[in-house]
């Protein structure tokens, strides 16, 4: 694991019995830069940006967008895995990810709400292989990908707060 200056950990796997595995990432604001965030993994560093009418400089993809990456990404390593446990030989794959978001409510009222509405994933496959076993390795790739399980069975957000180095207690959310 990577020790940041500030005291912060980021990267590495942290493994757990049952082949459960943790990702420990950081991510920080950019003084000066309101909408650019930079996110740290071990040795890796990434960034994410806001759109102008979003406060920022589109100079990156949001974090929504790196979201729906995610999805594609992780979707695409479970096929390719189980393909070759299954012995199907894939020549490509592709995916096409949709997500529609929507927020409502008001900040200033303090009622502000963010929702996925919906999420749609389109596979590709290229392969000289049967079509019901490239199907049957798709059903397993969605049942053993962990962000398309993240969105089919959401979990509850621990969200913790310090302020100026001091604990604050934050309101439970929607849980």
């Amino acid at each position: 694991m990577d020790e940041r200056p500030d005291g912060l950990t980021a990267g590495g796997d942290i493994r757990r019995p049952g082949w459960m595995s943790t990702k420990v990432v950081v991510t920080e604001t950019v003084e000066g830069r309101p909408g650019l965030k930079v996110g740290y993994f071990g040795d890796h560093v990434g960034y994410s940006d806001e759109t102008i009418e979003m406060g920022g400089d589109d100079e990156y993809p949001s974090p929504l967008t790196y979201l729906a990456w995610a999805t594609g990404w992780c979707l695409l390593a479970q096929v390719t895995r189980y393909a070759r446990l299954r012995k199907v030989a894939l020549r490509k794959a592709t995916c096409r990810v949709e997500m529609d978001w929507r927020l409502q409510g008001s900040v200033l009222r303090g009622d502000v709400s963010a929702s996925c509405e919906g999420v749609r994933a389109q596979v590709e496959i290229d392969s000289e292989a049967d079509t019901e076993a490239v199907a049957q390795v798709i059903r397993l790739a969605e049942s053993g990908c962990f962000v398309s399980r993240i969105i089919q069975l959401p979990v509850v957000l621990d969200l913790t707060l310090e302020v100026n180095g001091a604990p604050v207690s934050v309101p439970a959310g929607l849980g």
